[in-house]
């Protein structure tokens, strides 16, 4: 008699004893897998980071109050295509959107609204929808590319402001998170 209450307790603590390993190892778990999901998130915004579009100049791919994801790694890892969605510092210290037009070397002239790079016509009807401005024929600078916004009737057409420096491009707009029943993969040739 004596000898199964001592199985029982020893069967009872050895039940207690598992359950707290058991609670233990689900703590160490949530612990973990909360330390890997702040981690990747952290390793996300240091590579991609939210920008709230402030205005309409990138319609009609995005419209003010968007959040996109601006890819940082994009700018080192290789050069940005002609018709890429970028964000820019500008020299105000804003954060801006634009559209890299012409790289260093080229010229660009602006007619009825076309664009035209080193004499030729860009065809940019998979992002622009109002063709307008005017802008007499530059060279881009070493170290620059000349960025203008979709929406050319809030285009501003002069070297001051269409001029962006290489190491102020911030990186490509690469994905719109927000609002959520527009939220899509962005390229070049995503017009709508």
């Amino acid at each position: 008699w004596r000898g199964t209450l001592m199985e029982m307790d020893t069967a009872g603590s050895r039940k207690e004893l598992n359950s707290r390993k058991n609670r233990l190892h689900r703590v160490l778990d949530i612990v973990i897998a909360a330390a890997i999901g702040a981690s990747a998130a952290a390793a996300l915004f240091l590579v991609m980071y939210p920008l709230r579009v402030a205005d309409d100049g990138m319609s009609p791919m995005l419209s003010e109050g968007d959040i996109v994801l601006i890819n940082r790694l994009s700018k080192y890892k290789s050069k940005p295509v002609r018709g890429d969605a970028a964000a820019y510092l500008a020299a105000d210290g804003s954060m801006r959107l634009g559209r890299i037009i012409a790289f260093a070397g080229e010229t660009v002239q602006i007619q009825d609204g076309n664009v035209y790079i080193d004499g030729a016509w860009l065809d940019e009807y998979t992002y622009v929808v109002d063709f307008y401005g005017e802008m007499d024929m530059l060279t881009v600078p070493k170290d620059s590319y000349f960025m203008l916004c979709d929406n050319r009737t809030l285009a501003v057409f002069d070297a001051e402001h269409a001029i962006v420096g290489v190491k102020d491009v911030q990186g490509v707009v690469c994905f719109r998170i927000y609002p959520a029943d527009r939220m899509n993969v962005l390229s070049p040739i995503d017009a709508q």
